[in-house]
């Protein structure tokens, strides 16, 4: 009803005019009788607008009608969530899930709120429990699926991966499909089967259509596990996919040094200069034009380049104190300025 507020307003404008109209032409059943139909409508829409003014108005006052309507026991939870009352929140979507054990809504609001409150073991419950009873969906395996991968259940993670990424093909699901196969990659990355979790990764990729997060994951997962000798045709492809986005011609730069090239990928640093006023990135490509300047022997362009990118992220961090990778890469900086290779410093893979 609420989403028809402003609809009613015009009609019963236009309901005015044709009253001034029927009055001029004296038809005077006609107009009383529109008048009437348009001040009834007014009416109405006021004694409505008490239960539109947000949205836990709203859904307590569909569940003065629909006692029985999971689809509002959940937007009450969620108005309640959004207000921070955890507790009748998970109420709510408990009743909800009663009512209508196939809805996939209250089910993934739950299992949200429970992990964004840090209660993972009730997550878990939640999710196993769901999956028990046959009343999971395909997003909850995927989210069960990346909290077991962070209690390091790794070979619980797997099956239920590989069980989601299976019924997402059989309902013709790509998005679960595509998340399934990612998380799996993940998952045997950590359990260091570093080809077989490149295959998964790969095969995300090609199912990937639009997603420019998931090709950016691709490329870092191409610089971790990828054979060297391969990776910059790979990363090509990418950088000319997002022709516009300077992330990918850094990776690109990685990838020319994890091959041996630093003139190339010095060419794509460079490149990547004049493609971004972001900071962090500009950081990243100068950190990387030191890198292959200084395999190319040019000391001093390999000086000045890290002192442009300790520039770069001293102002990052005066502006934001906690961004992590800005610390890190700071610390990679001051340590190659001073000769002395830290976690991560020269070596054969490294790069921004």
């Amino acid at each position: 009803g609420r989403y028809l507020y402003l609809p009613a307003a015009m009609l019963a404008g236009a309901g005015g005019i044709l009253v001034c109209r029927f009055a001029r032409e004296r038809r005077r059943a006609v107009a009383v009788g529109t008048a009437f139909v348009v001040l009834l409508g007014v009416l109405l829409s006021q004694a409505r607008t008490r239960d539109w003014k947000d949205d836990l108005t709203f859904w307590r006052a569909q569940l003065r009608v629909q006692p029985w309507s999971a689809l509002a026991h959940t937007g009450v939870g969620f108005a309640l969530a959004e207000r921070s009352r955890p507790s009748e929140a998970i109420l709510c979507y408990r009743r909800a899930m009663e009512l209508d054990p196939g809805l996939a809504q209250p089910i993934n609001y739950l299992f949200d709120l429970y992990f964004s409150l840090g209660q993972e073991e009730q997550a878990l419950l939640v999710a196993r429990e769901l999956l028990h009873r046959g009343r999971g969906n395909l997003e909850s395996m995927n989210k069960l699926g990346c909290v077991l991968l962070m209690k390091k259940k790794f070979p619980e993670a797997e099956e239920l991966f590989l069980r989601a990424r299976d019924l997402g093909w059989g309902s013709g699901r790509r998005q679960v499909v595509l998340q399934a196969t990612f998380n799996l990659g993940r998952c045997r990355e950590k359990m260091g089967r570093r080809e077989e979790a490149l295959l998964e990764y790969r095969r995300a990729h090609g199912l990937n259509l639009y997603s420019e997060w998931y090709a950016r994951e691709f490329a870092d997962a191409l610089l971790r596990l990828g054979p060297p000798g391969e990776i910059p045709g790979e990363l090509e492809t990418l950088a000319d996919r997002f022709p516009d986005r300077a992330e990918f011609r850094i990776a690109l730069g990685n990838g020319w040094l994890l091959s041996g090239d630093p003139g190339r990928a010095g060419a794509c640093f460079d490149l990547a200069q004049g493609m971004t006023e972001d900071p962090f990135l500009r950081a990243q490509a100068w950190y990387g034009r030191a890198v292959s300047r200084e395999r190319l022997g040019q000391v001093e362009e390999c000086r000045r380049a890290l002192e442009e990118a300790r520039k770069l992220l001293r102002a990052l961090l005066g502006e934001n104190p906690a961004h992590g990778e800005a610390g890190k890469l700071l610390l990679r900086v001051l340590r190659r300025r001073e000769g002395v290779p830290g976690p991560g410093g020269p070596g054969p893979r490294e790069g921004p």
